[in-house]
């Protein structure tokens, strides 16, 4: 059955035409609700999103695929630190049970990707893997013939993590402590100690330099002072590292998908928070479908970054700028790739 791109091509147009913000710390779920799983949601409007194991029985998925369906697939990137454990499952509560397929026991299935200091190593493999594991070549083929305008909802959200501690005289980024019986400690401690005291025999600090690129290197050792006065080069090291992240993200995400295939892809940064819930950062998304590729937020110079921290509901958060824009005022980036006629796996 020939495809209707025209469905999610509208909802794309939707999603595009709507300001985003980019750069300001707020509470996780707000992040996660609000932003990225309305996004997703609206990229699935009019459509039956198939998210459990049970409903790919065939004793009733030909009589629902009759009907427009989006079946979903996720996967997460984030840093190993076991102090991101509450962040994790905050995640896998917001979105992982949202997006990502849910088993035959009630779990969400996730394409987990956590190494030190977050982000991408290779996002090519993340892309291979995630559309690969989405649905069996059966499944696919029952999906494509029941209705013109079905496809599959590809979702890989990058992240990575600084430390934030509060004291009356004071806000410091790029430390943490895990309770508080502890004491300080870096966070994320890969990036730190890249940066600081790096041990290129050390497969993650290279990677983590390496990512991160010479020039931007060079400007995070002299430092980046927010306008408020705080050291926020840790920081704008992690938030880089998510942005390198997506921009190696979007054009393998591409290169594998099917025409049938819309990808939706996020980077952020968790502020980890001793005395209050983990903030979360968003930097950047990106859409891919039909031969387009739509990307908005924070760019990857070190150079252009600054901040200041503003008053927030009582609370003082946060906010990260990029060439001194507004958080609104990201425009939209595109570019094209060439669409696979049929399925790569």
């Amino acid at each position: 059955m020939d495809f209707s791109p025209g469905m999610i091509q509208d909802n794309v147009a939707r999603i595009l035409a709507e300001p985003a913000a980019f750069g300001m710390e707020r509470h996780a779920h707000h992040i996660y609700l609000d932003r990225v799983a309305e996004a997703r949601f609206h990229l699935a409007r009019g459509f039956q999103i198939i998210n459990d194991e049970l409903r790919l029985n065939p004793k009733h998925s030909a009589a629902t695929f009759r009907m427009p369906c989006m079946v979903t697939a996720l996967a997460h990137s984030g840093c190993v630190d076991r102090v991101q454990d509450e962040a994790h499952f905050t995640y896998l509560n917001d979105i992982g049970r949202r997006f990502g397929m849910m088993s035959e026991v009630g779990l969400p299935r996730v394409e987990r990707h956590f190494p030190a200091g977050g982000g991408v190593i290779d996002a090519r493999t993340i892309a291979h893997v995630t559309i690969g594991h989405a649905v069996d070549e059966a499944i696919r083929s029952a999906l494509y013939a029941g209705n013109p305008c079905s496809g599959i909802l590809y979702s890989f959200d990058i992240q990575t993590h600084v430390g934030r501690l509060d004291s009356d005289k004071a806000t410091s980024f790029g430390m943490t402590r895990e309770s508080a019986y502890r004491g300080q400690r870096a966070a994320c401690g890969a990036v730190m100690a890249a940066l600081n005291h790096a041990d290129l025999s050390n497969a993650d600090h290279s990677r983590i330099l390496s990512s991160l690129g010479e020039e931007n290197v060079r400007t995070l050792r002299r430092g980046v002072i927010a306008e408020t006065g705080e050291d926020i080069t840790a920081a704008v090291a992690s938030a880089l590292l998510a942005v390198r992240g997506l921009e190696a993200s979007l054009p393998a995400f591409a290169a594998e998908m099917d025409t049938r295939g819309v990808a939706h892809l996020t980077a952020s940064m968790v502020v980890n928070r001793r005395t209050r819930d983990d903030t979360v950062i968003l930097l950047g998304e990106g859409i891919i479908f039909n031969g387009r590729t739509h990307s908005r937020g924070f760019g990857a110079d070190a150079s252009k970054f600054s901040g200041r921290l503003v008053e927030h509901h009582g609370d003082k958060r946060m906010l990260l700028t990029y060439y001194g824009e507004a958080p609104e005022g990201f425009g939209v980036r595109e570019s094209d790739y060439k669409v696979h006629q049929g399925a790569r796996h």
